[in-house]
């Protein structure tokens, strides 16, 4: 489950509160944070024991986070209150999409076989940014299976240039053909 619905306001209200104070930065960090650790199976499973109340939950963030403001705090405590930390997640990522559309900017996930240097890098944010007409942020991924070229992911747009991708298609392709003789 995506829980969007539940993440847009909790998103929303971070935004406007970290853009009116001059700290989107640190939300961002922050949030993205707490996400990776709500995603970890033994802090998922604390999500939903009974043998947890609010307040130590509560605390259990407050200490984990490091947290140390009184906005952040509240923040977090509201998300509890409301058993919404499954969102969590979800909560980061749509603050994300606010963020990039704010700032004009979008993030790219490439997958590459090894490593860019940073003239290709360089190239393919280059080439990105006057396609999308944005400041391109490039996260690159190695896996060695895809054998050569690129997956390239900007939101739900997949872009698979990769040797493994082009071989998948090509067999596709054949075994269509072959149904026809």
């Amino acid at each position: 489950m995506k829980y969007t619905n539940i993440a847009r306001p909790y998103a929303k209200a971070a935004f406007e509160f970290a853009l009116e104070q001059n700290k989107v930065a640190y939300w961002h960090e922050l949030l993205q944070a707490a996400a990776k650790v709500a995603l970890k199976p033994e802090v998922h499973q604390l999500f939903f024991n009974p043998d947890i109340d609010g307040e130590q939950m509560e605390s259990l963030w407050v200490d984990c986070l490091k947290l140390s403001d009184e906005s952040s705090k509240r923040f977090f405590v509201e998300i509890i209150r409301n058993h919404r930390l499954v969102a969590l997640p979800a909560i980061a990522e749509e603050f994300m999409h606010l963020k990039t559309e704010h700032e004009k900017s979008i993030e790219v996930e490439v997958t590459i076989a090894m490593p860019m240097t940073k003239e290709q890098e360089a190239a393919l944010k280059q080439s990105l940014e006057k396609k999308f007409n944005k400041t391109v942020y490039i996260e690159s991924t190695v896996d060695e299976s895809i054998l050569g070229g690129a997956i390239i992911r900007i939101d739900d747009l997949v872009i698979d240039g990769s040797v493994q991708g082009r071989l998948t298609q090509l067999r596709e392709y054949l075994k269509g053909n072959q149904s026809c003789n």
